[in-house]
């Protein structure tokens, strides 16, 4: 069954990705993700979400064209008063107290979520979804997008960029005035991913190489010459020293 699946904020910062658009995602926020299509969710230690899965073809969901779902899968929609805090509000106290209801109860208050879903759908959707309102928050969403992504030796500027639907210009703009640039930022997460994993003694068995190419250093010589940049010795020395 073709399936809708909605994440409303209760506490933290989340971060969604689906259609090739990244958010992160705060505290009453919500995004509504299509389950037939590759989603991203990611809840850092400390964020707290309330989600439900819902038909498409609940009414007034399912007379969305196909269009307007790609428009509204991984949205991020802002909270706001009206019908969507009374929706996360009743979604908070739901995941508070669910054993408390019997099979009754929550037959009729899945109704009402679904009512003012419904009706959030109505409010919010038309036009593209918003971007984040500050370039804080964007580069703050991007450095999470970084993170999640390090391993890949893909991730690059033109990668990140069309994620985020933003022109490369602007994503080196963000990292103007950063302690990091853009580059640097992707090759000092790479590096202290390595060191980790070379501080590890149950990974001792693989060689350095390993390590720097899982973490999407693939050239050796760079890989040792960028890291000795940023701990003062090779990745061998530092294993050496710290692996015990």
């Amino acid at each position: 069954m073709p399936l809708w699946k909605v994440n409303c904020v209760l506490s933290g910062t989340a971060w969604v990705e689906q259609e090739h658009r990244a958010h992160s995602i705060g505290p009453g926020d919500m995004t509504i993700c299509d389950m037939e299509r590759e989603s991203r969710l990611i809840v850092p230690t400390g964020a707290r979400l309330a989600s439900l899965t819902i038909p498409k073809a609940v009414p007034s969901l399912a007379t969305l064209s196909a269009s307007e779902a790609r428009l509204v899968a991984g949205r991020r929609i802002e909270g706001k008063p009206g019908v969507l805090n009374a929706l996360i509000s009743l979604m908070s106290s739901v995941s508070a107290g669910l054993a408390e209801f019997d099979e009754r109860s929550l037959v009729d208050v899945n109704k009402a979520i679904t009512l003012l879903l419904c009706a959030a759908f109505r409010e919010n959707l038309g036009g593209e979804p918003k971007k984040a309102e500050t370039n804080e928050e964007l580069l703050a969403s991007v450095r999470m997008f970084i993170a999640h992504n390090i391993a890949d030796p893909d991730l690059g500027p033109g990668f990140i960029a069309e994620s985020f639907n933003i022109s490369v210009r602007k994503l080196y703009r963000l990292f103007e005035g950063t302690e990091a640039g853009l580059g640097q930022e992707i090759r000092i997460q790479r590096i202290r991913g390595c060191a980790e994993d070379l501080r590890n003694p149950l990974l001792r068995h693989e060689t350095v190489s390993t390590i720097g190419f899982r973490w999407g250093l693939r050239d050796a010589s760079a890989f040792s010459r960028n890291f000795k940049s940023v701990f003062g010795m090779s990745p061998r020395e530092y294993r050496n020293t710290f692996c015990k």
